[in-house]
């Protein structure tokens, strides 16, 4: 029996604007993905009778986005597959950073090799849209400008910052957020979010970078505009990711990186380095 073993990546959302709703019931956004060195643990084979899974989540099978990859790949080739999956889950769950979208699109590209189909990206994103709207990206992975609901994807160019995320141990649900959302007329400007990053200009990051999901969140959740305030008074450009509630901040100068994880350590339990530190 042969096993597979994958490391399920993470996201932050450089930047997040909420631009319309659709018909669909899906939105319209804009925004920077960007891939962390932050993983879940994860080994497939095809030794199962049907699906299987191996984890100390405590949900329902037809919630976990593993198990929705997984049919919806079968429904997809039009087959019943034998996948067994152990999950070593080791990010936090509804933080807004995409652990489980990841874990799925691992899911799909397993199957996509372990039988032999070969089926190009292009392929899977269209169909992966379907389960979520982040399984385009976490599909593709990198730096990413994503549009429409997340599908339209334009890699971009930037060096890696440091990256300090802080999650305060609770989740938010994404479909809450998206319900009481008061959609803004402005729009973000991720040319100015790029070209600082690009410039490693901090203060010109924090003057750009905006989460449209911030008001809402921040409203239920009043420790995480502190959190983010904290950040910024460290040295580092802060955004809550997705639809939270994780804080992160991008640093480029090393010393007050570890100075600001030193000081949220002390304070929460859940304060991950997420950039890419060789």
């Amino acid at each position: 029996m042969e096993i597979t073993k994958v490391k399920s990546k993470s996201k932050i959302n450089i930047g997040l604007d909420v631009i319309s709703k659709r018909d669909d019931g899906y939105h319209n956004i804009k925004t920077i993905m960007h891939e962390l060195n932050l993983f879940d643990e994860m080994e497939f084979s095809t030794d199962a009778q049907g699906f299987e899974i191996i984890s100390d989540l405590n949900i329902k099978k037809e919630d976990n986005l593993i198990y929705k990859a997984y049919k919806g790949f079968c429904d997809y080739v039009g087959e019943d597959l034998n996948l067994k999956v152990r999950l070593n889950k080791l990010l936090p769950m509804g933080a807004g950073i995409a652990g489980g979208t990841f874990n799925g699109a691992e899911t799909i590209k397993y199957l996509n090799r372990a039988y032999g189909y070969n089926i190009k990206r292009d392929e899977l994103i269209s169909f992966s849209k379907k389960i979520g709207a982040d399984f385009p990206y976490c599909l593709t992975g990198g730096k990413c400008l994503a549009e429409g609901i997340g599908e339209i994807l334009t890699p971009v160019d930037y060096s890696d910052p440091y990256v300090l995320l802080i999650n305060p141990g609770y989740e938010v649900s994404t479909k809450e957020v998206y319900e009481n959302l008061k959609l803004s007329e402005s729009r973000i400007d991720f040319d100015k979010i790029l070209e600082a990053l690009q410039n490693k200009n901090i203060s010109a990051l924090n003057h750009s970078l905006k989460n449209n999901m911030e008001d809402y969140v921040f409203k239920k959740h009043k420790e995480l505009d502190i959190i983010k305030d904290r950040m910024v008074k460290f040295g580092g450009a802060s955004a809550m990711s997705g639809s939270g509630p994780t804080i992160f901040g991008i640093f480029y100068d090393r010393d007050l990186l570890l100075d600001a994880y030193k000081y949220f350590k002390d304070r929460y339990k859940n304060v991950y380095l997420g950039g890419n530190y060789e």
